[in-house]
């Protein structure tokens, strides 16, 4: 069942919007470097897209936990929406099992919607960008739990530091079926909920910098200085979510 929901959520326009979406985000940044390769690739995977002053940056803070949402939650809205989760459930031997590996689909799902546009930016910016920067302050003043691998292996580092990214994904979308399954309306106004709530906090970081509070869903802060971050920001709302999700969908018995 999880291969079955990771293809339907492949395999619909919302998946190939990101697709595009990603390769214009890599083809602006490629030429925005040309001023910048001091900071190097490996810079890019700390920092973010701010690295090289884009004009779209900020559309990646905005869509990202969108094109999430949209896309990871897909199967499980079309589901609960036209009941066809009643059929599924008895195929799979009992609601538990059913609702177990919907959920856990739709987490890998969102794991890997939030860590594609970064690695097709990266992909891009390896024709003409290196990996190491030359400035030697982009790293220090960015370390995180990875940098001991940029002189090493760089490739290595970029693949390690998808993890937060990818656990990141994964916490965007348990809060889409979180809110699925306490409002489920069928207009599916929850897919709106991580947006809205990911463009407050980027306000809020914005305006109020010096708050850590506004930093719990950004990517390039807390969740990748530290395991404490990762476990305090990422890991333990994510429990937090499963708990509510399956407290919800099981013991409930809302569907």
């Amino acid at each position: 069942m999880i291969r079955g929901v990771i293809k339907r959520s492949i395999y619909n326009k919302n998946f190939i919007l990101l697709l595009l979406f990603s390769i214009v985000l890599g083809i602006e940044f490629l030429f925005k470097t040309g001023s910048y390769r001091n900071f190097g690739i490996c810079a890019f995977v700390i920092t973010g897209p701010d690295t090289y002053k884009s004009e779209m940056s900020f559309l990646y803070y905005i869509f990202n936990p969108l094109f999430i949402s949209i896309v990871a939650s897909k199967a499980f809205y079309e589901d609960m929406n036209s009941g066809l989760y009643e059929c599924l459930i008895n195929r799979e031997d009992g609601r538990r099992k059913y609702f177990q590996k919907m959920y856990i689909s739709s987490l890998i799902m969102g794991g890997i919607v939030s860590i594609l546009p970064i690695l097709i930016v990266a992909v891009f910016l390896m024709t003409n960008v290196p990996y190491i920067p030359s400035d030697c302050f982009v790293l220090v003043k960015k370390a995180n739990l990875f940098t001991a691998f940029v002189n090493s292996s760089p490739t290595l580092y970029i693949f390690l530091s998808m993890i937060p990214f990818f656990i990141y994904g994964c916490m965007i979308s348990a809060i889409t079926m979180v809110s699925k399954v306490y409002i489920n309306s069928n207009k599916n106004i929850e897919l709106m909920i991580p947006f809205l709530i990911t463009v407050f906090i980027e306000f809020c970081g914005t305006f109020f910098y010096d708050i850590k509070l506004f930093h719990i869903m950004n990517y390039f802060n807390a969740s990748l200085e530290s395991i404490p971050g990762i476990i305090a920001f990422i890991l333990c709302p994510l429990v937090v979510l499963t708990i509510l999700y399956n407290r919800r969908v099981i013991k409930d018995d809302i569907f």
